[in-house]
């Protein structure tokens, strides 16, 4: 996905530390193939239809975000409720560096919780 590889020296989580925590799951794990690394969480490779509404936020600078916007994309083609957020200029875990971050008149989430 294309933001493992935009981000993969960013800040706080790059893919030398994610290779590292799925090394603890995975021996020798390959990172070649973002689809279907083999510790994806299950969910996302069965039925998702049964899951309650969801709200995914991800942050722009993150390797991850494409994973969270794709999980979002498959949420909705099952029919379930899903909104994606992109948090623009944040990085991974960004929601608990309150000191780092820009503060925020209203999280995003709170209308899509009401």
């Amino acid at each position: 996905m294309p933001s493992f590889t935009e981000n993969a020296a960013a800040p706080i989580l790059d893919t030398e530390v994610i290779e590292a925590f799925l090394s603890w799951y995975v021996p020798e794990p390959d990172l070649s193939d973002h689809i279907t690394l083999p510790a994806t969480p299950a969910p996302a490779n069965g039925d998702l239809s049964g899951l309650p509404p969801a709200f995914v936020r991800t942050a722009a600078h993150d390797p991850l975000r494409d994973h969270g916007a794709r999980y979002a994309e498959l949420l909705n083609a099952a029919g379930v409720a899903a909104q994606w957020c992109n948090e623009l200029n944040m990085v991974h875990g960004y929601v608990n560096l309150r000191w780092w971050c820009p503060p925020r008149p209203r999280p995003p989430a709170a209308g899509w919780l009401r």
